[in-house]
């Protein structure tokens, strides 16, 4: 719960602070129709198959090289899944 870590950070009291949603799960029933009509998993050639997501662009891991090249080792490390990378630009200028 990062807003919550970030609000107290900011001296807002805990009391003051109210958790009320998920705006991931949120943004998902937002576009669920369009996510359905997709054939984005079919012209990957990913049906019916185990794969993963990767998201890579947040500051603290693609600024910091020696993190960087932590979590790409990691993702080496699991090269028998296949994974859906969408390079953010920030992303990709640092590989």
């Amino acid at each position: 719960l990062e807003a919550f870590k970030n609000l107290r950070k900011e001296g807002i009291k805990e009391s003051n602070i109210l958790l009320s949603g998920d705006t991931m799960y949120d943004a998902l029933l937002q576009h669920k129709i369009d996510i359905e009509k997709s054939a984005i998993v079919k012209e990957l050639g990913l049906t019916g198959e185990i794969y993963a997501v990767l998201t890579l662009h947040r500051p603290e891991n693609v600024d910091d090289t020696e993190r960087l090249t932590k979590i790409i080792s990691a993702i080496v490390n699991l090269a028998e899944v296949k994974t859906v990378f969408p390079v953010h630009p920030r992303t990709k200028k640092r590989l």
